[in-house]
């Protein structure tokens, strides 16, 4: 079953978001919605400066489905005293989102530019498939500094068949808990019934763009996998 659901979220920055010219080097941009059971949204979109001083719109989709969504994609309109600057679409960070479950994104325009606003959408089809078999076991923060968080997470393969590891993805948080980063890595290990690997992850921001990992707080991890023929 397809569907096609589109969620608007304006978020309206206080200032003007510019490569070096923002008060503290980013800004937090909110979008508030009315969620309501059997849908999916988007939740908690932040916007910071990535490393090319380029906009760029982190946040969340949250399905709550009784099902599995899949094909999951946000647009993001970015603007400039009410003006279109350039609409963006990209991915989740993982493709498809079991029921109940949040997996961010990150989209970024093309170039440097000054933004006031952002707007985002979603669609997504219904269905997709979700292997069981895998939990995260424990997370640890390992190393924290201003500009850079190094995180773990443990993956035990609790069913009874061997099940490859194809997706980590690490959401980071500031106290408000807001999404401020995501980073997501492909391990395409093979874990056997009963065994455990560990998976390291980073969040920083290189350059001289002020990372948002000054603002850490918690974060969370997101797996997906796949069987083992």
């Amino acid at each position: 079953m397809k569907g096609n659901v589109v969620v608007l979220i304006v978020a309206i920055v206080a200032g003007v978001l510019t490569y070096g010219g923002l008060v503290g080097g980013e800004a937090l941009l909110m979008g508030d919605t009315e969620p309501t059971a059997d849908e999916a949204f988007v939740q908690e979109t932040t916007t910071h400066l990535d490393r090319s001083g380029r906009p760029t719109a982190v946040g969340e989709v949250s399905n709550r489905y009784d099902g599995p969504i899949t094909n999951v994609t946000v647009t993001v309109q970015f603007l400039r005293d009410g003006d279109v600057i350039e609409e963006r679409t990209g991915r989740t960070l993982i493709e498809t989102i079991p029921s109940g479950e949040v997996v961010p994104f990150n989209v970024h325009m093309r170039e440097a530019a000054e933004i006031d606003e952002v707007e985002t959408s979603v669609s997504y089809d219904r269905g997709g498939e979700v292997v069981s078999g895998l939990e995260v076991t424990e997370q640890r923060v390992l190393r924290q500094s201003q500009d850079q968080i190094d995180v773990s997470a443990t993956i035990t393969n609790r069913g009874d068949s061997p099940r490859e590891l194809t997706d980590v993805v690490a959401t980071f948080y500031d106290e408000n808990g807001a999404a401020i980063g995501a980073r997501s890595t492909r391990p395409g290990r093979q874990i056997q019934p009963g065994e455990s690997v560990t998976v390291g992850i980073s969040f920083r921001t290189l350059g001289d763009v002020p990372s948002y990992a000054r603002e850490f707080a918690s974060f969370r991890v997101a797996i997906a996998g796949e069987e083992v023929e």
